[in-house]
């Protein structure tokens, strides 16, 4: 089972690609443990990546398609994997195309722009299990600042700001959006609504999976 995930910024995709990972086995192909992975094993044209990656350059659509038809070659992904923020655009959605992948599931992440950003400016991670709390929403911490599970200060990433938060989603409108109607044409496009808890999301998705709703 092959399942692309589209969303905007803090909808829940990286919480729900775990899920499905644990539920069904298969594994998580993102762009950014790609790139990780590519710096780390020194694959061929590493140093340009970690240069731009450095000065905060957008990696470019040549660079993440090459990296992504590497992984798709391995064995883990036989019986299936999840996208996590691939295809991030149309180019690379034409190209994953050509590479005659079959898709079963594109599940876009509907949430309003405002619950988003609430979402962003409140988040918190734990540094040691990365565990991620929110104190604008239900999923706080038990003791406040502190992780309900390795008991350790929380912390906020430097770019979870309104500011910074409005330049992901002006990013995301532009390039990632499209996708949607790309693969709505494709008759492989289902809305889910990530507005409320993880757990209602996921209920969703296994719906879909499990033919119990037909968009």
């Amino acid at each position: 089972m092959n399942i692309i995930l589209i969303s905007p910024p803090a909808a829940g995709k990286g919480t729900q690609s775990k899920v499905l990972k644990e539920k069904f086995n298969i594994p998580i192909l993102s762009t950014s443990s790609l790139i990780k992975n590519a710096i780390k094993d020194k694959i061929e044209g590493y140093q340009e990546i970690e240069k731009n990656m450095k000065k905060g350059k957008m990696i470019n659509n040549n660079v993440t398609n090459h990296l992504m038809k590497i992984r798709l070659n391995s064995s883990d992904c036989h019986n299936g994997y999840i996208l996590d923020g691939y295809p991030r655009n149309i180019n690379q959605a034409e190209f994953y195309d050509k590479l005659g992948q079959k898709i079963d599931y594109v599940f876009y992440f509907d949430i309003d722009k405002e619950i988003l950003k609430t979402r962003i400016v409140g988040r918190l991670i734990c540094p040691n299990c990365g565990n991620v709390y929110n104190s604008n929403t239900e999923k706080k911490p038990i003791d406040d600042g502190i992780c309900d599970f390795c008991k350790v200060s929380l912390i906020k990433r430097t770019d979870d700001t309104k500011e910074a938060f409005e330049e992901r989603y002006n990013e995301y409108m532009k390039n990632t959006y499209p996708l949607i109607d790309y693969y709505r044409k494709k008759n492989l496009l289902y809305i889910i609504d990530s507005s409320k808890t993880a757990e209602d999301t996921f209920n969703q998705i296994e719906e879909i999976i499990n033919g119990e709703r037909y968009d």
